[in-house]
């Protein structure tokens, strides 16, 4: 039974039922069985990674799809189309792509490493890359911000003592 009542602020939006439609009936009209999705639960500026839910700043909870045998061949295909030439090789003799291929791979749910993304905040790279590859990875080509003027680092340090007024 759905409740529409604007003044209590309780709608039905078709949008919040499209999303909802989309995930529990799948192109291929198949229904989708709890082991085959993990739930997403938000919370307000947070956001926590555990083994069968991820928090993300949000208000509303969907569900994330596991991975098809088919999103694996399509990952594996990315990674193979590569030209293995213009590939990333640290200085340990390890290839950045190969092992970003490896835990993609691995993975049963989407990840940015699908898409080619290092994220080297994630700690799910500490499984496949060493803390030397990772400082490595990360002082690349590192930009070096330029010198904030006198005026604005005088300005913020003003702003900074108004922090304690705030609390």
């Amino acid at each position: 039974m759905l409740i529409h009542d604007k003044s209590l602020g309780i709608v039905n939006d078709t949008a919040v039922s499209t999303v909802t439609d989309f995930w529990t009936t799948p192109a291929s009209n198949e229904s989708i069985s709890n082991a085959d999705t993990t739930s997403v639960t938000s919370f307000s500026n947070t956001s926590v990674y555990t083994e069968n839910s991820v928090s993300a700043p949000s208000t509303c909870s969907t569900k994330q799809i596991k991975l098809a045998a088919t999103d694996k061949e399509r990952i594996k295909r990315v990674y193979e189309e590569l030209d293995q030439a213009s590939m990333w090789k640290l200085s340990t003799g390890t290839v950045v792509e190969k092992k970003m291929e490896e835990f993609a791979l691995s993975c049963s749910y989407e990840h940015p490493a699908h898409s080619l993304i290092l994220d080297t905040t994630d700690k799910s790279w500490t499984g496949y890359f060493t803390k030397e590859e990772m400082k490595e990875i990360t002082t690349q080509n590192a930009k070096t911000l330029p010198e904030l003027p006198t005026k604005s680092s005088s300005y913020i340090d003003d702003l900074e003592g108004y922090r304690a007024l705030i609390r």
